[in-house]
């Protein structure tokens, strides 16, 4: 009983061994060549995309204040540009319904009545995030309503 447990420590050994060797040694770890950024064409004419309207809710002190819709609509240049929007366009929906989450959960966005310029500008980081700088070129805000 002592050999077969010796030798089944031993075979255990060695695969760790040689699995580690190869983890730490033999493996290929450069990193896979990054495609070119895609970048919007300036001389392209504008394509814009309207998005679905976001409705977000609003939580304060752990009670829901009310649901606020932000229409967006974004604005691409160049056909490789459009294609990547088409492509990834519900990664960019989910970075923005992630940014107005935080942002409008915020008392001082209230108080400021939801102001257009900083949800704007806050939506353009996301979009550059989501898709890669100099993607969308453009964020228009159409409407923003809060409900209570």
């Amino acid at each position: 009983m002592k050999k077969i447990i010796i030798i089944v420590a031993a075979v255990l050994l060695l695969a760790g061994g040689g699995g580690a060797g190869w983890w730490f040694f033999l493996r290929d770890t450069t990193p896979p060549e990054a495609p070119p950024p895609v970048v919007s064409d300036p001389s392209a004419p504008a394509t814009y995309t309207l998005l679905e309207p976001l409705v977000v809710s609003v939580i304060r002190d752990n009670e829901a204040g009310g649901r606020v819709s932000v229409q967006v609509a974004v604005e691409v240049r160049g056909e490789e540009a459009v294609a990547l929007l088409k492509a990834r366009k519900p990664t960019l929906i989910d970075a923005f319904y992630t940014e107005l989450h935080g942002l409008l959960d915020q008392r001082f966005m209230a108080e400021r009545n939801y102001d257009q310029e900083l949800i704007k500008t806050r939506l353009q980081v996301a979009a550059d995030r989501a898709m890669g700088p100099n993607v969308i070129t453009d964020i228009i805000i159409k409407s923003v309503s809060a409900a209570r």
